[in-house]
């Protein structure tokens, strides 16, 4: 995995990480970015993995959505049928 810096917004929360690939087997991740966006209400609206930095509409290479719940109801991995 490599290592990972995390960044949160103003409110404490994960908005942002870097993968900085510092070991062999992690170098082909260096450079990818973690994502994460909230609604008003503190609800995970949007979590992806992008080769470019994190804004209001980051491009994801993997990305996961979650209901109303904040349960998980589609990734990349596993669409929703």
């Amino acid at each position: 995995m490599g290592n990972w810096n995390f960044y949160p917004d103003s409110l404490n929360r994960l908005s942002s990480s870097l993968n900085t690939g510092t070991t062999p087997t992690s170098t082909q991740y260096a450079g990818n970015y973690g994502c994460w966006t909230y609604d008003p209400f503190g609800n995970l609206t949007s979590e992806a993995v992008s080769t470019t930095p994190c804004n209001e509409n980051p491009t994801p290479t993997s990305w996961a959505n979650p209901d109303a719940s904040n349960r998980l109801i589609n990734t990349s991995q596993a669409p929703e049928a």
